[in-house]
């Protein structure tokens, strides 16, 4: 079962894309964070 869901990860693409979207992830969390504690302001 492990093996199904890591099979994508062996393509670079696939590879670059969970990178972009991680990245992604972790800058809007901060800057939403980030503006509402300046609308909190």
């Amino acid at each position: 079962m492990l093996e199904l869901i890591l099979e994508p990860l062996q393509y670079g693409f696939m590879q670059r894309a969970l990178v972009v979207a991680v990245v992604t992830t972790v800058v809007c969390a901060l800057l939403s964070c980030w503006l509402v504690l300046i609308g909190w302001s």
